[in-house]
């Protein structure tokens, strides 16, 4: 979608004619640089379930919510791809005094939702790019990222990409893996599809594997018949100027607790329903989590001077 017209270049050489001869070319002009956005969309995306997509995105916008000082305003928006049964609902949705999901929501305090396996409602994404929150957080479901290879009949990826790009919103799409092939060969269709105008954030999801577990991101490996696996899509990535964080691990117990007395994170930080070591430990993760955000405070728009209070 972005406009670059052609423009014609005339060269005309007397010097080694005995006539002048004149040469066209024709060529792209240059888009002008811009300006970096002060604006990011993040959609959260993968080919495979199961590898923390929902718990990233969730403590991201968490911690951005309720944990972020910064000099002036800084508005997250929530949405949630997966309808009204996604996981960003059920933990961070507006409820009524009795605990109750709202109908509607505030995508500033809660979540609002949509099918993103829909084509019909994918059309939100393009929608959202006008909006003037500094970070919009979509969570998509979990194997959707094929789904994406056509938003509607008309529009493709690179179009999404676009749009918010002209509206003045950096686009990244966010690729949890896991050390399993399938998970990181979502970074390879990811990149092909979105091109080169997105920011691509790989998060290592540690909870799934040690980091040295990530041996098909890193060097790769060679199986019986001689072949090279792995190590493509870390190139891809690099190629790209992509990034990569480290999502810590919350252990598993404690996760599960939490997640089935129905708490937000920072929820947990002081509900009576865990014990004080059990909310040290997750105050500690999410900590450990927004140091790994700083590295990419570029990337979430964060103003100069921001700090963390958790």
């Amino acid at each position: 979608m972005t406009d670059q017209q052609d423009y014609i270049v005339i060269t005309t050489d007397v010097a080694t004619a005995a006539r002048p001869t004149t040469t066209v070319t024709r060529t792209k002009a240059k888009p002008a640089a811009a300006t970096p956005p002060g604006k990011t969309t993040i959609a959260a995306l993968t080919d495979k379930g199961g590898v923390g997509k929902s718990t990233i995105t969730r403590a991201t916008i968490e911690v951005t919510r309720h944990h972020l000082t910064v000099p002036g305003s800084y508005r997250v928006l929530g949405m949630d791809g997966d309808s009204e049964n996604g996981q960003l609902v059920a933990f961070l949705g507006d409820r009524d005094a009795d605990g109750h999901l709202l109908p509607e929501q505030n995508p500033l305090t809660g979540i609002d939702y949509f099918d993103a396996r829909s084509p019909r409602d994918r059309g939100v994404l393009l929608d959202m790019a006008e909006r003037e929150e500094e970070l919009l957080a979509f969570d998509l479901p979990g194997g959707s990222l094929s789904d994406f290879a056509e938003l509607n009949e008309n529009l493709r990826p690179r179009d999404l990409v676009d749009v918010h790009r002209e509206n003045g919103r950096r686009f990244v799409v966010l690729l949890p893996i896991s050390p399993l092939l399938a998970s990181i060969s979502s970074v390879l269709t990811a990149i092909a599809m979105f091109g080169p105008d997105a920011d691509y954030l790989v998060v290592m999801n540690v909870s799934a594997g040690r980091t040295e577990d990530f041996v098909l991101w890193h060097e790769g490996i060679t199986d019986r018949h001689g072949r090279h696996i792995g190590g493509k899509a870390r190139a891809a990535l690099e190629a790209a100027g992509g990034r990569v964080l480290l999502m810590p691990a919350l252990a598993p117990g404690i996760y599960a607790r939490i997640d089935a007395v129905g708490l937000a994170f920072t929820e947990a930080l002081s509900s009576p329903l865990l014990p004080l070591s059990q909310r040290l430990s997750c105050r500690r993760w999410l900590h450990d989590w927004t140091e790994q955000l700083d590295t990419i405070a570029d990337l979430l728009a964060l103003p100069t001077g921001y700090s963390w209070t958790i």
